[in-house]
């Protein structure tokens, strides 16, 4: 009897699967709706208030005018960038005995990284300004409310502190930065905050932005750029897709997150596979109609479709495929927690595990189980080309 319980307990299982094509949960239609307007910019987050789904890693939109700054601060969760279009430079302080810090000019397709409360700034180069994408690996981050800005650490230390920290006369201070008052009082309208001026469209007394300026020390050790447009995929297959990406061993400032930009012809798909140790979170750079599917444990496929702007996320654990089922060719950005990580593959699986086991499992014949095995190999290149005709119908 009780080996019978056990067996309707599956069959009610198998019963239960379903595919949950209208599932949106695992998707945030970042293009839609308006961004935070800025004096200097726009900002679009996603993080766990709008994308629960993502609990590991939270992202934003940014676009900056021309000579517009991201105003310098850091946070606790690490920062990978990628640069969509126009040109940043940024400037970063680090730790050490003698403060070191960058100031580099990023081209679209670049990567910046950002360690764990390493100060930096983004200003938008001229004529244009630029657009990127920042990536936390904290599901719960939001840049506008949670950073620590350098600005209002400043003002929020009494004058006389301020004056002995920096041999400053506080007459000095409170007579060159009108957001301090003898009272030190800190309301919105004297001080600049997270809330208010995060992104700001020039400098201080009215004037442009120096963009040909650098910082007058020397540059980190390890460099916080690196060129991902220009680099060779690590994975390819001809008209079908490709994969190009930076981990620690090719970017060795990028020490908890790594990410790059998956490349698919219409048709194609990148092959099912799920990672042991990264959640991966996607962003569609340009395309229509991508498909992702992630299989979420209890029974359930979520599929949702993603267009250019949008955003996807694929648990750490979870199988998910991704296929372009537009027209043109789309490019997608991706971003992982931890080490690099190049999952585990379905065809690897099918192979791997003892044909008897595949079949049984499945509920099909050993023969069938080895052909099925065999003709999934070739995705073990990460990639899965378009369907043939015959294999439609």
């Amino acid at each position: 009897m009780a080996r019978l319980a056990f067996l309707l307990a599956c069959a009610a299982f198998h019963l239960a699967i379903t595919r949950a094509d209208q599932a949106t949960s695992y998707k945030l239609q970042l293009s839609g709706g308006g961004p935070q307007i800025f004096p200097g910019g726009a900002f679009k987050p996603a993080n766990t208030d709008n994308f629960p789904a993502s609990k590991h890693l939270s992202g934003a939109i940014v676009a900056l005018n021309p000579n517009a700054l991201r105003a310098p601060h850091w946070h606790t969760p690490a920062e990978w960038g990628f640069v969509v279009d126009g040109v940043c430079r940024v400037a970063a302080v680090e730790q050490g005995a003698n403060l070191t810090a960058s100031s580099l000019e990023y081209q679209p397709g670049d990567v910046w990284y950002f360690g764990s409360n390493v100060a930096h700034s983004v200003m938008g180069v001229d004529p244009d300004g630029c657009s990127y994408v920042s990536v936390w690996n904290n599901g719960t981050f939001n840049e506008h409310t949670q950073s620590m800005e350098l600005s209002t650490w400043v003002a929020l230390l009494p004058p006389t502190i301020l004056s002995q920290l920096t041999n400053t006369s506080t007459s000095v201070l409170t007579g060159g930065l009108p957001y301090l008052t003898p009272a030190n009082t800190t309301s919105t309208n004297q001080l600049r905050n997270s809330t208010v001026d995060i992104f700001l469209p020039q400098a201080a007394d009215g004037a442009d932005l120096d963009v040909n300026s650098t910082v007058p020390v020397t540059a980190p050790q390890e460099s916080p750029r690196y060129g991902l447009k220009a680099a060779k995929p690590q994975m390819s297959v001809d008209n079908v897709g490709s994969f190009v990406f930076e981990d620690a061993s090719l970017f060795p400032a990028a020490k908890d997150m790594w990410g790059g930009v998956l490349h698919l012809e219409p048709g194609a798909m990148r092959s099912s596979h799920w990672h042991l140790g990264s959640d991966e979170w996607q962003y569609v750079v340009n395309g229509t109609n991508i498909e992702v599917g992630n299989y979420v444990g209890n029974g359930t496929l979520a599929v949702a479709s993603l267009g250019t702007g949008d955003v996807g996320v694929s648990p750490q654990g979870a199988p998910h495929y991704v296929k372009n089922n537009g027209k043109l060719a789309a490019d997608i950005l991706m971003v992982f927690t931890g080490a690099a990580d190049s999952g585990i593959d379905l065809a690897g699986v099918l192979g791997s595990f003892p044909a008897q086991w595949v079949a049984a499992t499945l509920n099909t014949t050993a023969d069938f189980a080895k052909g099925l095995a065999l003709n999934a190999e070739p995705s073990l290149a990460g990639f899965v080309a378009p369907p043939a005709a015959s294999q439609i119908l």
